[in-house]
């Protein structure tokens, strides 16, 4: 790394990942010991292969993230729709607290869907 001053573990480490090009070694080491930033950022900057790995390892954990949002909206506005039913089909039938458990889940449901659109 040019110009910095890393100790001799650090840039043995960085030999090691080197030669491996192993950016999964990478991010197990970076979780287990959480090393100076500044040597990881130095790193990842001058090796375009672990930046570009790095780069679609975060692009497919936001697409994940997404994807669990959306499913997460779609089982919420799921849930939403059979509490309504239930509650038209079955409220009279419920007792009071049931029934006021009930609304108060169509309501919460109701404000997360929304936050979520």
């Amino acid at each position: 790394m040019k110009g910095s001053t890393l100790d001799a573990r650090s840039r043995s480490l960085i030999i090691y990942f080197e030669h491996r090009n192993d950016v999964e070694t990478l991010i197990e080491y970076l979780k287990e010991h959480r090393p100076n930033v500044t040597w990881c950022t130095e790193y990842v900057d001058e090796n375009a292969e672990v930046k570009r790995d790095l780069d679609e390892l975060a692009s497919k954990g936001r697409v994940a993230v997404e994807s669990i949002g959306r499913l997460n909206k779609i089982m919420a506005e799921s849930r939403l729709l059979e509490l309504e039913i239930t509650k038209g089909m079955f409220g009279g039938l419920l007792l009071e607290d049931q029934r006021r458990r009930m609304q108060k889940h169509i309501e919460e449901l109701h404000k997360i869907t929304q936050e979520v659109t």
